[in-house]
């Protein structure tokens, strides 16, 4: 597996893009931008999907099955690995079902980027880069590090070519299940607080959805991608109640404080709510500093992310032309 430095693959609208887990936050954004690139796209979902007419090409598979993945993925350049399980199942689900993928895409002869998040670092006083230390501090971290761990042993083993783009809190149209999804910004719209859990005063990473999709179609396409992991650049830090205010002031309605959980409250209803309990585990992400750099994507790659007022704009207008957001 030869690369070179400062190499683009090349790329035409012949080759085929198959997203898997098509119907989630990230998988749909991708498989929007593929088309507005006018590129040939095979959208996965889990089950049988409604046709939407939207010029993608739409199957179902299993990707815990390695052969339904190898034919979901058969004739495909980039495949991208958007699925994932419930929140709650993660240590149990997601590595044999990375597992199937890998070995279905290698069987495809595709390439394959990966979504990934920042759950596998330990905290750090400054911006989080590529080489922070990946030292978990939770279970879904602990994963994480190990679903990276795979993907970058296939790389190096010859099977397949691997990419993984990091991201940090998700909004953007079609994201619901994210501490700044769709519930977050309705709250706003109706004069109620948002949850946010955490402190609110800390400045944090949010990244866009449409400019995350970006990235991963550019990883794709790029040959000295592969074999690495990247950090997608965002727009400029913001704390909670910053963000909050945003969407307030874009949206003309009086911006409202924050309902934080954190501390005893948090810990009582992490005992009886199952999402609660996820959450809590992660909740040291707000309560400092939490930073992504991108930098060294930036400078790789031609990229500059949507400032966070055109974005909040960009969800806001989805909002109200397509009512809920997708799980």
């Amino acid at each position: 597996m030869t690369q070179t430095a400062n190499s683009q693959i090349a790329t035409s609208q012949t080759e085929l893009h198959v997203v898997l887990g098509a119907g989630g936050a990230a998988g749909s954004a991708l498989v929007r931008k593929l088309l507005r690139q006018g590129q040939q796209t095979r959208a996965v979902y889990r089950k049988p999907p409604v046709a939407t007419g939207s010029g993608a090409e739409q199957i179902s598979a299993d990707v815990t099955n390695p052969a339904s993945v190898a034919q979901a993925a058969k004739g495909a350049s980039v495949v991208y690995m958007a699925a994932q399980p419930a929140y709650t199942r993660w240590p149990q689900d997601f590595p044999p079902m990375l597992s199937a993928v890998i070995e279905g895409v290698a069987t495809a002869a595709a390439r394959l980027v990966m979504v990934d998040n920042l759950y596998s670092y330990f905290p750090v006083t400054g911006p989080l880069r590529e080489d922070s230390v990946q030292q978990p501090l939770s279970k879904k971290g602990e994963v994480r590090l190990q679903l990276a761990q795979m993907l970058l042993d296939a790389h190096r083993q010859g099977r397949l070519w691997v990419a993984i783009g990091r991201a940090s809190d998700f909004y953007g149209p079609g994201v619901h299940g994210s501490a700044v999804g769709a519930p977050f910004f309705e709250a706003v719209l109706k004069g109620k607080r948002p949850q946010w859990v955490g402190r609110t005063d800390q400045p944090h990473s949010f990244t866009f959805i449409d400019d995350y999709a970006r990235a991963l179609i550019l990883l794709g396409q790029n040959e000295d991608a592969f074999g690495q992991v990247w950090h997608v650049p965002t727009a400029e830090p913001m704390s909670g109640t910053d963000f909050a205010h945003l969407i307030a002031q874009v949206a003309g309605v009086a911006p409202g404080a924050l309902a934080a959980l954190r501390g005893l409250p948090l810990q009582i209803l992490s005992r009886f709510i199952p999402i609660v309990r996820e959450m809590a585990e992660i909740q040291y992400m707000a309560n400092a500093p939490f930073v992504i750099d991108g930098s060294r994507f930036a400078a790789a790659f031609p990229f500059t992310p949507t400032e966070h007022r055109e974005a909040v704009t960009q969800t806001l207008r989805a909002l109200q032309a397509n009512g809920p957001a997708a799980h």
